[in-house]
């Protein structure tokens, strides 16, 4: 279950991605158009960018410390969601998925 936990993290991840580049996008256009709290914006969408690779960071953990990973991907599903809202919608459902297989499989290995 952790390895489908890295596989959705890393798609939440890379879904983020494009969302925070959208989220640039809009930004520098609402900028170039002289638009107002058009640099709130684009701050925001630095603010997604960097939360999607704290949840790159937490996918690729998902096999060595399922605790740290799951919680670093949950971390990057919410500040996501809040910098860019709708622009992160589908990485914080694939995030918050990959944390929750990952935590909750992280007891596969162990002998009962």
């Amino acid at each position: 279950m952790r390895i489908a936990g890295l596989i959705i993290g890393v798609l939440g991840s890379v879904a983020g991605f494009i969302g925070a580049v959208f989220a640039l996008v809009v930004g520098g256009i609402g900028g170039a158009l002289n638009l107002e709290d058009a640099g709130t914006v684009t701050s925001l969408a630095f603010v997604a960018l960097g939360s999607s690779i704290v949840g790159l960071v937490g996918a690729t953990l998902s096999m060595a410390k399922p605790r740290l990973a799951a919680s670093l991907m949950l971390v990057s599903a919410i500040v996501g969601v809040i910098a860019v809202s709708m622009a992160y919608a589908l990485a914080t459902a694939l995030l918050l998925i990959g944390a929750a297989m990952t935590f909750f499989g992280r007891n596969e290995n162990r002998d009962t």
